[in-house]
């Protein structure tokens, strides 16, 4: 058995364009720092349609206090974590 704490994670951020997240990037970058981890953080650019993996130095370590950042920042409709289940690849699920 795997601790859930351990269970494999991506944080998703959704923004209404990509332009809206060039003109945000340093800002989201800055709010994550002091949160430096292993979870992968994807950027969802809905007007698009595409996805945005960024890079491993933007990994963070998911914690309340960051959560509630990012929540505070861009709502908690735009956040979301999804978990690796092993036998049938990633499930969605809101915070």
């Amino acid at each position: 058995m795997v601790p859930f704490e351990e269970v494999p994670k991506n944080l998703w951020i959704k923004y209404e364009s990509v332009d809206a997240f060039t003109a945000d990037e340093q800002a989201l970058y800055q709010l994550m720092a002091p949160y430096d981890g292993t979870t992968p953080v994807i950027v969802y650019c809905q007007k698009e349609r595409v996805k945005k993996p960024l890079p491993k130095s933007h990994s963070v370590q998911l914690e309340r206090e960051l959560l509630n950042r990012l929540e505070e920042r861009y709502t908690k409709e735009n956040i979301a974590i999804t978990y690796k289940n092993a036998f049938e690849g990633y499930s969605y699920r809101r915070r």
